[in-house]
C-alpha cells in the first residue's frame, strides 16, 4: 500500500503556535524557564542499582515517561511517550495511524498525555496535558510503509512546571551508544508475545544494542525491514518490547543522566526460535536537529 501524504501535507509543518496565538509568555522567549528546568534533564529522583528486563519500576526512576492517552475509546494508553522540554513530548508517528481505516490519521487533539504515573488507573497526582494543536507535527520523511523517521511531537497545552514529578529526559547531540552497550526500554507494554490485554504497570526492559547487520538479518521477514540509515535495533534472548509500548523511549545512562537514543517502533512479532525478536527504535540521533527545530525552543540536551 503506498500512502497519499498530498491529503496531509498542512500536518506535516504545521506553525508551532497558530496564528493569533499569543500564549508563548515573555518567560518562554527568553528561555529563563527553560534553563530552571532542564538542568535536572535525565536525573531519576529515584535509583535503583540493578534493573532487570521486565521489572516492574517506580515512575520517580523514569519520570519523563509519558503514557499516551485516547480521548475517544475511554482514555485508554494506546503510546508510550517522552519529556523532552516543559512544553513538549517526543513519541513515534506510527502511534497516530488509524490501526481501524488503513492509511488514514486519527486526530492528535484527541490524543492527551499524563505524566507521573507508575500503575495505569491509579493515578492520584497525575499531571495530565491535553495536545494544544489539532495537526500531528511529524518528520517530513517518515515513511509510511518502511516506518522511516518515524518520530513525531507533541505540543501540551500547558507547561509542565519545574517542581511538578515529571522531569525531561536528556537527549544527545551525537551518537551516545556503541554496539555492545546496555540499554533501557521503558513502557506500559504487554508482558508476553502476541496481543494480550493491557499491562497496568511501567516496566523496564534491559538490553543490549546490537550490530546493524545482525538486525538487517534477523528481520528480513518483518514486513517493514530494518533501515539503519534511520533506525537501531536491540536483542537480549526472551525480551522484547511489546504491544503498547510504541513511541516509548530507549535511554542509556551516563555520569549519571539518562539519555534518550531510541524511540520504540512497533512491536515486530517475529520469532527467533523461540527467542523473540530484535526491538526496532528510531534512532534519536539522526532525527535530533528536526526534534530541536520542531520544538520551538532548545530541547533538554546532554553535552
Amino acid at each position: 500500500m503506498i500512502f497519499d501524504w498530498s491529503s496531509v501535507a498542512s500536518v506535516i509543518h504545521p506553525p508551532l503556535h497558530a496564528e493569533g496565538d499569543n500564549t508563548t509568555t515573555a518567560e518562554e522567549k527568553s528561555f529563563k524557564y527553560l534553563k530552571k528546568f532542564c538542568p535536572g534533564c535525565g536525573i531519576p529522583h529515584l535509583i535503583q542499582n540493578r534493573i532487570i528486563g521486565g521489572e516492574k519500576a517506580k515512575i520517580e526512576m523514569f519520570p519523563w515517561q509519558v503514557s499516551l492517552r485516547d480521548a475517544f475509546h475511554d482514555n485508554k494508553h494506546f503510546c508510550g511517550g517522552t519529556l523532552i522540554n516543559p512544553r513538549f513530548v517526543l513519541t513515534a508517528a506510527t502511534c497516530f495511524l488509524n490501526r481501524l481505516k488503513k492509511g488514514q490519521l486519527f486526530p492528535a487533539k484527541r490524543t492527551y498525555s499524563v505524566l507521573g504515573v507508575s500503575i495505569i488507573g491509579e493515578e492520584d497526582g497525575a499531571i495530565v496535558r491535553h495536545t494544544r494543536r489539532k495537526d500531528h507535527i511529524f518528520h517530513p520523511e517518515f515513511g509510511f510503509n518502511t516506518f522511516k523517521n518515524n518520530v513525531a511531537l507533541l505540543e501540551l497545552n500547558k507547561l509542565v512546571k519545574r517542581n511538578d514529578l515529571p522531569r525531561p529526559v536528556c537527549l544527545g547531540d551525537k551518537l551516545d551508544y556503541s554496539v555492545g552497550d546496555s540499554a533501557i526500554a521503558t513502557g506500559y507494554g504487554t508482558t508476553s508475545a502476541g496481543i494480550l490485554p493491557e499491562n497496568r504497570f511501567l516496566r523496564t526492559m534491559k538490553t543490549k544494542i546490537q550490530h546493524d547487520d545482525l538486525c538487517g538479518v534477523a528481520l528480513t521477514e518483518y514486513s517493514k525491514g530494518f533501515d539503519p540509515r534511520t533506525q537501531l535495533c536491540t536483542y537480549t534472548r526472551r525480551k522484547s518490547v511489546a504491544w503498547y509500548d510504541e513511541g516509548g523511549p530507549l535511554v542509556v545512562y551516563r555520569k549519571g543522566r539518562y539519555i534518550q537514543i531510541g524511540i520504540i517502533n512497533p512491536y515486530t512479532s517475529t520469532n527467533l526460535s523461540g527467542g523473540y525478536s530484535p526491538s526496532v527504535y528510531t534512532d534519536v540521533a539522526k532525527v535530533s536537529d528536526w526534534i530541536r527545530r520542531w520544538a520551538d525552543r532548545p530541547t533538554c540536551r546532554y553535552v
